[in-house]
């Protein structure tokens, strides 16, 4: 799954990106790139009645057709949009999230494939079955505070799927911690860890952002600290007792470790 943060007023604009001489896999950094506006979806217009301060996106292949998820802070909601043809997107559905979705990542288990929200005023984590698009039903909610998650401000998820099992990485900003989560049983999400300030990770303090990476044998999870201007670069190859790498700064030279987001 690739996702992105898209923070557009009201709106979400599907582009193509053309390459200049180049294939994707051959594309080097110093490549012209030129993105063409193909399509528009606007709040409240042609049945798009969830996309007031859309904030993140994500998408997935189901049967033949090809779908993309919508936070929309505006609403507190999720719109799901058919966009199959690029040039003619279509409403599908939408579904509430507890209050100001941040981020939505999607995965398959088994043979169903589900959304996760991260919630960041409501402190909560929804796991929403959207197998049929037309119709997402919520199959659990996560909470600050209950079961042991730490979900103040939850902000951002990332995946690690390990033969039968599926790992969630859930980052609660104002908690500061990552919760691991194994939602292999996604009716049943078991915390496994929760790796943070208060428990010997001094760096893991407003966290706006994660990335799973797999290196040969070693898996990484890559942490965005906002309020530090730095980077945690964690070995989670041992799921239940993560260990810290690296930590990079801006003030070390990487100037664009500001605020991320």
């Amino acid at each position: 799954m690739q996702k992105s943060a898209l923070k557009l007023f009201n709106s979400i604009l599907i582009t193509l990106l053309l390459l200049v001489g180049l294939s994707i896999n051959q594309a080097k950094a110093n490549d012209d790139f030129e993105f063409v506006a193909v399509a528009v979806a606007n709040h409240n217009v042609d049945g798009f009645t969830k996309l007031s301060r859309p904030d993140a996106i994500d998408y997935t292949r189901i049967g033949t057709r090809t779908y993309a998820l919508v936070t929309s802070w505006g609403n507190s909601a999720v719109q799901i949009i058919d966009i199959t043809n690029p040039i003619d997107l279509k409403p599908v559905s939408t579904f509430k999230t507890t209050e100001y979705p941040t981020d939505v990542a999607i995965t398959n288990i088994g043979s169903k494939t589900y959304a996760l929200t991260a919630d960041y005023d409501g402190n909560a984590v929804q796991v929403v079955d959207i197998s049929n698009p037309s119709n997402p039903k919520i199959v659990t909610s996560l909470l600050d505070e209950v079961d042991g998650f730490k979900l103040r401000g939850a902000i951002s998820i990332d995946f690690d799927k390990r033969g039968t099992k599926t790992y969630a990485f859930i980052s609660g900003y104002w908690s500061n911690v990552i919760n691991i989560v194994d939602i292999s049983n996604p009716t049943s999400p078991q915390l496994l860890a929760t790796p943070g300030y208060d428990n010997g990770f001094n760096s893991i303090r407003t966290i706006s952002a994660l990335a799973v990476d797999k290196r040969g044998d070693k898996t990484y999870l890559f942490a965005a600290n906002r309020g530090g201007d730095s980077l945690n670069i964690m070995d989670i190859t041992n799921i239940n007792t993560p260990t810290l790498v690296v930590r990079i700064f801006k003030s070390q030279g990487y100037s664009l470790l500001s605020r991320i987001r």
